[in-house]
């Protein structure tokens, strides 16, 4: 699989590509410096017509640095949006003095080197069935707080003077969702706000989720992209290089406030590889169709293969996009972006991810998923862990089951967790812990043989506290 990422240095509220490379990941490579994750929460709805922090400052958002209340009553009636705010029609024409500022004057880091994270590499046999073959990815710290947080109100009224650019979009009278969310439109754009939840989009993203959001691809539990990597290989596209495309994202997410880690992961989305893509799957899903005798219809009906997306007869370069994902950070510690389901009471916790589609008309899609505001913080910040003493937990904890497979430890992060410790959706506790990845090989007999020597290999994610060095379940 192949996995971009770039690096950024941010100052005083503006944050810009310090280097113009690629990290290159092939198979079982994994010399990386950010990882990904499994999944996120994925928003849809349909607004006039579209389709588709520190621990001393208990009132502060975590990932941000920036207090807020917790409603959006109290948001709309507080904010306090100067005419600096950047706004999404803006960034791409960015004007030489915006981009030659003292604070866009920055070191550039050399491939490989991050301004907060370290990467070591840890190659051991813990005995049993169990190793590790990983690169392990953390900040510099020996402690952290256990914090609680709750799912955050963005600022309304930042929120539409950054993306609506100065137009008055109407807000909704509807109530957007079920948690009451609150809704904008200005016929050409939406917002839609929720506890934890920014969800922006154009008109003109309707196009692209069929070619991106539905593909097979090979299936990477450390990818937000969820193999993006796999069907779309483009360094740049025409209308700007990605470093710049960066720039000018970053620009507008500095405006909402919401602290981001350094590593960010992006694809290049070209126009031939989605109409290709298009092609493939609406074939694919034609065949799947006639297998149980469903005649496939180009109606939009439950036989239309492409039910539910629009579709474009033809993509051209204007189609051509740069797809950015974000982690969020607390404490310079980033939250996790993986969501897992807790074995005690089967919660979903989410994981906190930034998404954002970038074209040449600007952003086109902007969503913040599961964004946590802090409220609290433990007495005293607890030692943390060293990863190779979390390994030493996962090894104890692997060897001390039945399991027969082979289980090789590929990446440990050091990341906040997000936890339940009451019955509310909104409330969790945000733990450090050491997210490691284990890949299982477990020998598969052929048919009427006893073992070929053939594996079936698949991955887990197992949360490790680095503050208890109890498995997080």
């Amino acid at each position: 699989m192949r996995q971009e990422v770039f690096y950024r240095k941010a100052t005083d509220g503006f944050s810009k590509l310090t280097d113009k490379f690629g990290i290159l990941i092939q198979g079982g490579n994994m010399m990386r410096n950010m990882k990904k994750c499994t999944s996120f929460l994925v928003a849809a709805f349909i607004i006039l017509g579209l389709t588709a922090c520190g621990p001393e400052a208990p009132a502060g958002t975590a990932g941000s640095n920036a207090g807020a209340s917790n409603t959006p009553e109290a948001n709309a009636q507080g904010a306090n949006v100067s005419e600096s705010d950047a706004s999404a029609a803006d960034v791409p024409g960015l004007s030489a003095a915006e981009t030659n500022t003292p604070d866009a004057q920055e070191d550039v880091l050399t491939a490989g080197e991050s301004v907060r994270n370290t990467t070591i590499h840890i190659s051991k046999d813990y005995g049993g069935n169990f190793s590790a073959d990983a690169d392990v990815l953390a900040p510099d710290i020996s402690s952290a707080h256990i914090m609680t947080a709750k799912r955050m109100w963005f600022d309304e009224q930042k929120a539409v003077s950054v993306l609506f650019d100065g137009k008055t979009p109407q807000k909704q009278k509807e109530a957007a969702a079920a948690d009451g969310g609150i809704s904008y439109s200005d016929g050409s754009a939406s917002l839609l706000l929720t506890p934890g939840t920014l969800y922006y989009r154009t008109k003109d993203c309707a196009y692209y989720k069929f070619p991106t959001d539905s593909f097979s691809a090979d299936y990477d539990i450390n990818s937000v992209g969820s193999g993006l990597g796999e069907v779309y290989r483009q360094e740049n596209l025409g209308f700007m290089t990605k470093e710049e495309a960066l720039e000018a994202v970053s620009l507008v997410l500095n405006k909402l406030s919401i602290d981001v880690a350094d590593e960010v992961e992006c694809y290049a989305i070209d126009s031939a590889a989605m109409q290709e893509q298009q092609d493939k799957r609406i074939k694919e899903m034609s065949e799947y169709m006639e297998t149980f005798g469903i005649t496939p219809a180009d109606d939009k009906s439950e036989n239309d293969p492409t039910y539910g997306y629009q579709t474009k007869d033809k993509f051209t370069s204007d189609d051509d996009f740069y797809r950015f994902y974000f982690k969020v950070v607390d404490n310079n510690i980033p939250i996790t972006q993986k969501t897992y389901t807790t074995q005690a009471n089967e919660r979903g916790m989410e994981g906190s991810v930034v998404e954002v589609s970038f074209s040449k008309k600007g952003i086109m899609e902007l969503r913040y998923s599961a964004i946590y505001q802090m409220q609290s913080t433990d007495a005293a910040a607890g030692q943390l862990l060293s990863a190779e003493e979390a390994l030493q937990k996962a090894a104890d904890i692997c060897n001390g089951s039945n399991s027969t497979d082979k289980i090789t430890v590929t990446a440990a992060d050091l990341e906040y967790v997000p936890t339940p410790y009451n019955d509310s959706y909104e409330d969790v506790k945000l733990v450090p812990a050491w997210s490691l990845t284990l890949q299982y090989d477990a020998a598969k007999p052929a048919k009427g043989e006893k073992n070929d020597g053939k594996t079936d290999s698949y991955k887990k994610i197992m949360f490790i506290n680095a503050v208890t060095g109890e498995e997080i379940r």
